[in-house]
């Protein structure tokens, strides 16, 4: 009875002290992650990644952060003010990366494509009939959204087809102003994005003259992506810094499997018409093991030679892990 009596007794406090331990565990606050983002469509993994409960599965408390431009993602970032920066322009971050000396990460790519079903771009012309290719656009207005990349594919692309810059008028233009501007004449063709570029085509207010444009200079272009910021990487626990990225990729298995349900998160978080969501493109985003350092290391080699980044860049070390998976991709390239 004695002899019983002691073994009831250990197993009933190993029971207790394991039972102590799960709740205590059960009991830990999740970890807090600040994300900025900008509210736009190739932010959509974002959007389904905490409206599945993705970062919840992991433990991830996620404060959502709206920005109003890849430069204030960036900059907050640097600042240690956002842990993840979401949307944010592959130049903006190569440059602060360059000044700052901070390598913000890559861990999902927005590739800009002329992939069929993932065409995100598009040639607008108002007029079909009078500019039905690059060509005729000689002598006409064209838009295009604001900053240094954006131009130099513009005029790379059009140079491509004969047509040089300077033999028509680039104009920078906000996509809020694309169809008002279309509608009235003041420009007579824009290089749009989705989903601006599907709301001006379903308006009526222009027809596009060339799917994919981007991509004719080269494939899958890495206009933007999702990145940890230095800091977080830091500072985070390892276990932390895997929770976001498997948040991210079960994202994006859910949007390429559930693409009409995923397009729904849109209207609430980017503003997309809901009439238009059935012709909406989407992005054919890349997960971490998905991205082709070659090509983005190309991207950052043509933005240096055209004098759009600082200086020219390694992308090693801009893509998580910087000492690993950057690395064997981008030296495929050399």
């Amino acid at each position: 009875m004695v002899k019983t009596s002691f073994i009831a007794k250990i197993i009933s406090s190993v029971l207790s002290l394991f039972i102590l331990s799960f709740v205590a565990g059960c009991g830990q606050d999740p970890v807090s992650v600040r994300i900025g983002y900008l509210p736009i469509a190739a932010e959509l993994p974002l959007f389904v990644a905490v409206e599945q409960g993705y970062f919840a599965d992991e433990g991830i408390n996620v404060e959502l952060i709206r920005m109003a431009s890849s430069n204030d993602l960036a900059n907050a970032a640097t600042a240690g003010r956002v842990d993840v920066l979401a949307g944010a322009a592959s130049n903006v971050v190569f440059d602060v990366g360059t000044t700052s000396g901070q390598h913000h990460e890559l861990i999902l790519l927005n590739p800009y494509s002329n992939a069929p079903g993932h065409v995100t771009d598009y040639l607008i012309a108002r007029d079909a009939a009078l500019t039905p290719d690059i060509p005729s656009l000689e002598g006409k207005r064209v838009a295009s959204f604001p900053g240094s990349v954006n131009r130099i594919f513009v005029r790379l692309i059009f140079e491509k087809y004969g047509l040089a810059w300077g033999n028509y008028e680039y104009v920078e233009m906000l996509p809020a102003n694309w169809e008002p501007a279309l509608a009235s004449g003041a420009i007579d063709a824009v290089s749009a994005l989705e989903p601006s570029a599907t709301q001006i085509i379903e308006d009526g207010a222009g027809v596009s003259i060339f799917s994919g444009l981007y991509a004719d200079l080269m494939p899958n272009v890495p206009l933007s992506g999702h990145w940890l910021s230095r800091g977080f990487i830091d500072t985070a626990e390892p276990e932390t810094l895997a929770s976001v990225l498997r948040a991210y990729e079960r994202a994006v298995q859910f949007i390429r499997q559930n693409e009409d349900q995923a397009k729904q998160y849109l209207v609430t978080y980017a503003n997309v018409r809901e009439d238009i969501l059935d012709h909406v493109n989407l992005n054919p985003w890349m997960t971490l093991g998905e991205i082709q350092g070659a090509e983005v290391q190309n991207f950052a080699d043509l933005l240096a030679r055209e004098g759009a980044l600082l200086q020219p860049i390694d992308v090693n070390d801009f893509i998580y892990p910087g000492d690993q998976r950057g690395g064997e991709a981008a030296n495929q390239a050399n």
